[in-house]
Order: structure tokens, then sequence, then C-alpha cells
């Protein structure tokens, strides 16, 4: 029996050798380029990116010096965000072992030439005119996986990533806040019910009356909320369309500490009621409002603004005079023009 023992011994062993050597091919596999980056070069130093769903139209994204644009798209600019994190998620997609190498397995996993669920196209270079790089993005393996195919390779992978995050359309790409304004700059509002002034940091509205105050928190949220526009799309660029030609619901004015001119924000209830038409004096484009953030601007009224002066400040303060000779409304008849001038008159006399 013991003749066995060495024989046997080395036969466990070449088996244990076998099997080590198995693994690493395995982990390797059969390009040999188990966990390296599965895009080279890195999708961070691109310059030009094409994203395209099977049967829609591509959505271009190019960098022009420090600026990501979409020259299809008004060429409005990308959300830098946006794009820095997808370039980064992709330059963190590794080689694993491959789940399959056949034509069959690429149609079935949707990551074939003719049948895919997205194709991302990445361009190097000045201009993008240097080297490409294509990966094809399919089904889902799992949660948070997909399965990807570079179009060089017949080989599938399982990889960390949701096609969701490779939207082929525009409106999720641009930068929604680019009608955005600082808010600290913002010194005066107009509106066609009423004026708010800011003087030495506190807001007054222009025909305060004594026995109203303003309120300080509602008159906060509202100049937020104009300050913070965020558009969902572009809705058109021709002046003469239809949709420009939408019936104003509203005007709002801001005047900025530094400029000259106001800042104008015309807002059209769209025919269906879903939205607003947002045409701003800062851009020659129609955007669509959200009707939610629409509507908090809209639908303010002075009354909104003002509250109860306490008993205190009202029998002791008199009505607060115009803050400027701008700040008066003009009036909307002939008949409000000659009832302003006499009042004006009368406030002007001494009294007895």
């Amino acid at each position: 029996m013991q003749k066995w023992i060495k024989p046997l011994t080395g036969l466990f062993v070449l088996q244990l050798v076998l099997v080590v050597v198995l693994n690493a091919s395995a982990l390797k596999g059969p390009s040999g380029k188990a966990n390296t980056p599965l895009l080279t070069p890195s999708p961070t130093t691109a310059s030009k990116v094409v994203i395209q769903a099977q049967n829609e139209d591509p959505i271009t994204l190019v960098k022009a010096g420090e600026t990501w644009t979409m020259p299809e798209y008004y060429n409005l600019a990308v959300n830098p965000g946006k794009l820095e994190g997808f370039l980064e998620k992709l330059s963190k997609l590794q080689r694993t072992w491959p789940e399959a190498t056949t034509s069959e397995a690429q149609s079935r996993f949707e990551v074939a030439e003719d049948k895919y669920q997205r194709r991302i196209s990445l361009y190097y270079g000045a201009g993008g005119d240097e080297s490409e790089s294509i990966v094809y993005l399919g089904t889902s393996p799992g949660y948070l996986k997909t399965h990807a195919r570079l179009a060089d390779s017949s080989e599938i992978y399982s990889v960390s990533f949701s096609n969701y995050e490779a939207s082929s359309g525009p409106e999720t790409w641009f930068n929604t806040n680019l009608l955005k304004l600082e808010l600290e700059r913002i010194n005066r509002i107009e509106t066609p019910d009423y004026i708010l002034e800011q003087i030495e940091g506190d807001w007054r509205l222009a025909d305060l009356s004594p026995s109203e105050a303003i309120d300080e928190d509602a008159v906060k949220v509202f100049v937020t909320q104009l300050a913070n526009i965020s558009v969902e799309a572009v809705l058109t660029d021709d002046a003469d369309s239809d949709i420009a030609k939408q019936a104003v619901t509203s005007t709002l004015k801001a005047f900025m500490t530094g400029n000259e001119d106001a800042v104008q924000f015309q807002l059209a209830l769209a025919e269906d009621d879903t939205h607003y038409i947002l045409k701003s004096s800062q851009s020659p484009l129609y955007f669509r409002l959200p009707k939610a953030q629409g509507d908090r601007l809209v639908e303010v009224a002075r009354s909104d603004l003002v509250t109860e002066a306490p008993v205190e400040a009202a029998q002791s303060k008199p009505g607060l005079e115009p803050l400027s000779d701008e700040t008066t409304l003009e009036p909307n008849s002939a008949e409000e023009s000659t009832t302003a001038a006499e009042d004006q008159s009368k406030a002007k006399q001494p009294n007895d």
C-alpha cells in the first residue's frame, strides 16, 4: 500500500497545479486582459461623444475649449456635472470573463451592430478626429448591470452600468439652469400688479399702506423662485411660430445690480395647460417651463406678499411714499391716469 502513497501524492499535487493554472487563465480571459479598463483611451479625455439608441436620432456632444456643447440642439451648453459623471463611469468599466462570444449571443444580449440598446462612440484629439472607440450596450443581466461589447471584439461582458445613464434625448443633457439669475444681485422686481424693490437689504412694496407690512418670508420665497428658473426643453427658435405667438400670461422683470437693462421673462400658458412657454431676454429661444414652477411665479398676488401690520406700527407710522418716480405702476386707462394725477396733486398740498 505504501508504495502507492508517493505516486498518488504526486498525482494530487499535479491536479492542484492544473486547477490553479486553469483558474488563472479563466480570470485573464481569452484576451488576457481581465481587470483592465474596457475603454481606452480613457473616456474622460474624449473631445466628442455620440450617443444613439437604436432607431432614434443620435445626440452629439462636442468639447470646445473648456465647454461642451450640443451643435445639433441649438448649440446649447451641456450640463458639465452630468457629463463629467457619465464619462467617469465609462472610464471605470472593467473587462471580466466574457459571458459569450458568438454572433447569436450578440443579438440575444442586444449588443450587435444591427441590434443594440445604446451605441456610444468616443472620439479623441482636437476636434475629435484622431481616434474612435465604440461600445454597444444591451440587456441587463442583473441589478445595475449591462451587457457590453466593443465594436472591434466578439467578447460580451457584464459591466456595472445602467443604460438610462446614456440617454439619447438632448433635453437630458443641456444645462437647464442657463436662465438662472444671481440671487444676491437682484434689487428690483416688476410685475403687472406690483413692484418690489430692495433698499439697504430690505424688500419693500412701492405702495405699502400703514395697515400693511411686508411678509419677508413670502417675498424671499418668491424672489428665490424667480432667480432659480429651471427649464425642461427648447420648444422653438422661430419667433414666427404658433408657439412663439401664444398669448402672454404674465411678464416679470428683474433688475440686477451692475446691469442697466432688466432681465425680462414672458410666460404664456400652453393651450393644453400642461406647461408654460417661457421667453427670456437672455436668449432667442422659447423654452418649456414646468407648469408647477410657472404657477408659482404667475399666481403670486400682491396680497400674498403682505401681512397685517401690528396695531402700534399702524397708529404711529404714516403710509409709505412711493419708492421712486419709476416705481409708480403705469395706469391702465385714461380715467386711472387722471385719478393718479389728482392724488399726487393732493399729496403735495400743505396741510391746513
